[in-house]
Formats: structure tokens, C-alpha cells, sequence
């Protein structure tokens, strides 16, 4: 079977754990990053098949690095993550229009059959 390429940014390692934790059976190869210079860094380098990135990190957020992903040709799918309650949401539809792109948005805590879910439906066939 064909292993998925995940790579998760978040600045918080329980998050990273817990994400971890919860894909510990599944087909992926696991990826990290503390933040979304790592993580673009990493993308580059690795290619991952989903991105997994917190929304606001040090140094650099995860709409930034997508952005930057995009200035250097790297189209990956992403998935944001945030644990903020809807406060940034005119900052991630304004993103949204910018130039059509989707952005799916992964409210924290993480819920484990989301994320689950997430990971089955990205699986190569």
C-alpha cells in the first residue's frame, strides 16, 4: 500500500504528538515543522502529499507560508488549523479570494475522526 506524506506545522508539540498519535496506525509518513519557516523549508524539500498548518505561529503563519509556497510553485494541498473561534475568519476568506484558491479550515482541538477522516479520503488508490 501506498504511504501518504503528511507534513504537520504547528509551533505547539502537544499538537504535533497528538496528531501523531491519533495517525499511528494509519498508512502516512510523518513530517514536522515548529513553525512556517520550517515548513516551508520542509515542503520544498520533502514534497509531502498534505500540509497540516497551524494558523498563527512565530516567524511565520500559516497563510504566509502558503503564500510563500505559491511564490515558489509548490502546490500542495493544505489544510488549516486553528484554535481561534471564528476571529480570523475575514483574514482566511479575504485569503480565499485572492486568488480563488480553497482554504479548509481544521478547528482545534483536533478531533480525532476528523483528522482521520481527512487522512482516508487524501489515501492513493
Amino acid at each position: 500500500m501506498t504511504r501518504l506524506t503528511i507534513l504537520i506545522v504547528d509551533d505547539e508539540a502537544i499538537i504535533r504528538k497528538g496528531i501523531e498519535r491519533i495517525l499511528e496506525d494509519e498508512p502516512v509518513t510523518l513530517l514536522f515543522a515548529n513553525n512556517g519557516n520550517e515548513g516551508l523549508t520542509m515542503a520544498q524539500l520533502n514534497k509531502p502529499d498534505l500540509i497540516l498548518a497551524d494558523l498563527h505561529m512565530p516567524e511565520m503563519t500559516g497563510i504566509e507560508m502558503i503564500a510563500m509556497m505559491k511564490t515558489h510553485g509548490i502546490h500542495i494541498k493544505t489544510i488549516i488549523m486553528t484554535a481561534f473561534d471564528r476571529e480570523f475568519d475575514d483574514d482566511i476568506a479575504a485569503w480565499r479570494n485572492s486568488d480563488g484558491s480553497d482554504l479548509p479550515i481544521m478547528r482545534k482541538p483536533i478531533d480525532a475522526d476528523a483528522i482521520l477522516a481527512l487522512v482516508r479520503e487524501n489515501l492513493p488508490s
